[in-house]
């Protein structure tokens, strides 16, 4: 009976045994005592001896320990089967191990085999088993196996987590797979990063386009794509892109929204663009569509209160969001009107009044600056400009602190030997009274004011 007994508990040890291995549980587990390293069974009685400076988990059936700054590998008997001779050791995986040495990086096999190059440097290993290696300044993915997975290259750069990878090989760019699997030729000028939209911006004989992550050109290539610092500029989800001196539109799946029939356009705000073909300029949505014809010779920027100067057959006007001409709120007398000296003189050429958002006075000024100063340092510009009040109900007062400048400047024909920029203002005021007069100087000549009156309605 008690033989039939002892035979159960071993059948059943063994059993447990058996269970623990195909488990993953190891035989003997490293532990450390008064700083020396060494292994202990199960059951936590000693099972190799504690000398080692570092001890590592038994995989494939070898461990990695350290004696006097050495790495090899022993068996669970202890015996030594690698010898204690690389700088660092990582355990066995599919039969093979990673060891360093010198500085060098290679793969061994159980017998202590090399079975791999020698690399320069080794990269972490990532979730999916690859890492990416160097040798004689050339990079390469290789597998925990040991195998090379890619050709080798110049450069590997990583240009998303869970995406493919940038190559570079003679000065051209191409993308592998995490597999190293080349899923576009290496034959890019450049390739970006991924955006966040899944593309990534090629450059091939001096043209632009796209790529997503499973390297397939998703866009024809442009001369020109707009761009943001190293992004491409997808303003109101949408890119201005440029090809044999006409523009359209791309949206940030590589489609083009807007065909290149434009000979300019600005970018997109607000869902809408301003647009130049045969010499007259115009405002397009986000479809494309119209919303001001065509018609003008240019047009300086919307302001707050939906309305900006636009030149019509020589004469500058005020239009409204559609184009529209509208009529100048309370106009002043008194134009053209000259303020500030031969240093620099501004000349205010056209004026009129509105209503920003919030209800507030707004002035519209269209001036031209000429003077001295404009030869000398252009960039005492900046320093000398055109300072407003307006007058309401006998009170002055300046535009608010934080007043919005648009300035439009073109340079144009020498003015009795100088230059001269035609000059947008648009101001904005704390009142919503409209001004009985506006008063101007400039920041250089505080003291030198002019006056204009403003007309009174039917006048």
């Amino acid at each position: 009976m008690r033989r039939k007994y002892l035979a159960i508990v071993i059948t059943g040890l063994l059993l447990m045994s058996f269970r623990m291995a195909a488990q993953g549980v190891p035989e003997l587990i490293p532990q450390e005592k008064k700083g020396k390293w060494g292994y202990v069974n199960q059951a936590g009685k000693n099972a190799i001896s504690f000398k080692y400076e570092k001890a590592e988990n038994f995989s494939e059936g070898l461990a990695a320990v350290q004696l006097q700054r050495k790495w090899g590998f022993i068996d669970n008997s202890g015996k030594i089967i690698i010898p204690l001779t690389y700088d660092k050791a990582s355990e066995f995986n599919n039969g093979v191990a990673l060891v360093s040495s010198g500085g060098k990086h290679c793969f061994i096999d159980k017998t202590g085999k090399q079975v791999s190059p020698l690399y320069d440097r080794i990269s972490t290993f990532t979730t999916d088993g690859i890492t990416q290696a160097s040798r004689n300044n050339k990079y390469v993915f290789v597998d925990k196996s040991g195998k090379e997975i890619s050709p080798l290259y110049d450069q590997i750069v990583t240009l998303a987590a869970e995406g493919p990878a940038k190559v570079t090989l003679n000065d051209k760019c191409g993308l592998i797979d995490k597999n190293g699997k080349e899923i576009t030729p290496v034959k890019y000028d450049s390739v970006s990063v991924f955006f966040d939209y899944g593309l990534a911006l090629i450059k091939i004989n001096n043209q632009y386009g796209f790529i997503d992550k499973n390297g397939k050109e998703v866009s024809r290539l442009y001369d020109k794509i707009s761009m943001d610092k190293k992004a491409p500029s997808f303003a109101d989800g949408l890119a201005k892109v440029e090809s044999g001196k006409k523009v359209g539109f791309i949206d940030n799946t590589g489609k083009e929204v807007i065909p290149l029939k434009y000979d300019d356009a600005q970018e997109f705000t607000d869902g809408k663009s301003k647009v130049k073909l045969n010499g007259k300029t115009g405002v397009i949505d986000n479809t494309g569509k119209e919303i001001i014809p065509l018609l003008f010779d240019s047009m300086l920027p919307f302001a707050d209160d939906g309305t900006a100067w636009a030149e019509l057959n020589g004469s500058w006007e005020v239009i409204d969001e559609t184009g529209k001409v509208t009529k100048k709120n309370n106009a002043v007398s008194g134009l053209p009107a000259k303020v500030g000296n031969n240093n620099c003189l501004f000349t205010v050429k056209d004026l009129y009044f509105g209503k920003d958002a919030n209800g507030k006075t707004t002035l519209h000024l269209l001036c031209e600056r000429s003077g001295s100063c404009m030869n000398t340092a252009i960039s005492r510009l900046e320093s000398v400009n055109l300072r407003p009040q307006i007058v309401v109900n006998g009170q002055q007062s300046y535009p608010k602190p934080e007043y919005t400048v648009v300035t439009f400047a073109i340079i144009l024909p020498a003015v009795g030997g100088q230059m001269a920029l035609s000059l947008a203002y648009c101001f904005t005021f704390e009142t919503d009274a409209m001004p009985e007069a506006v008063i101007f100087h400039t920041s250089e000549n505080p003291s030198q004011k002019i006056t204009l009156q403003c007309k009174k309605k039917g006048k």
